[in-house]
């Protein structure tokens, strides 16, 4: 692709992994910020960015057998 000058495509993320890095993007920002949300606004939050990722095309299967990180 760089030889060529075009962008590389992003790598799509497995579905372990990226629930994994939602969960834990969310509940930073909520130390971050200081904010103090219900547990039921926090799942909602993660909802949204897995299923707007997924919508995307970001998002792959799940790695069976995969590590989460």
């Amino acid at each position: 692709y760089q030889v060529a000058g075009i962008p590389t495509p992003p790598t799509k993320i497995p579905m372990n992994i990226a629930v994994s890095e939602a969960v834990r993007m969310v509940q930073n920002a909520m130390k971050e910020t200081g904010e103090q949300w219900s547990d039921a606004s926090k799942q909602d939050l993660v909802s949204t960015i897995l299923i707007t990722a997924q919508r995307e095309g970001w998002i792959t299967l799940w790695q069976r057998g995969g590590i989460i990180q």
